[in-house]
């Protein structure tokens, strides 16, 4: 056999191999408001709890961190969150480091990882939900900085 294909070989056999497990765990753990966008109000209030806040139009503040057209969304939910809330790619580092080391980032990465998770988990966090003419979320902002 190739020494070039059994190197490739032991490669995809090691990352395969490893378990990622501080990666399972980052990602695995906690809620992304993003899933939300296209489900309807009920299913985010049944995600999030009752929301503290509602506007019927987007307020001043808000319309500089939105993507979209403010002139879309017809109302503003603001929810109260305490835990971990998770960005998208939460976990995509972790899962890089075990595979290029193969496997051998988990014996950091794991403690580090619980500690993370651990703190992470009695962060207290503002999330808006923005909603289009049919109740569906169309945009999510996670703990904007807002000013006055």
């Amino acid at each position: 056999m190739n020494p070039s294909l059994k190197i490739i070989l032991l490669t995809f056999v090691s990352a395969f191999q490893c378990s990622c497990v501080s990666a399972l765990m980052t990602a695995g753990t906690g809620i992304y408001p993003g899933k939300l966008v296209g489900k309807t109000r009920t299913r985010a209030i049944s995600k999030l709890g009752p929301p503290k806040e509602t506007n019927h139009s987007v307020p001043a503040a808000l319309k500089k961190h939105s993507f979209l057209d403010p002139k879309e969304a017809v109302r503003v939910d603001r929810f109260e969150y305490k835990g971990k809330v998770n960005g998208p790619d939460e976990g995509v580092g972790n899962g890089f480091g075990a595979i290029f080391t193969l496997g051998a980032s988990e014996v950091i990465a794991i403690p580090l990882t619980t500690a993370d998770i651990v703190a992470r988990s009695f962060g207290e966090h503002q999330i808006y939900l923005f909603y289009d003419g049919e109740e569906k979320v169309t945009d999510c902002i996670v703990d904007p900085r807002l000013t006055r």
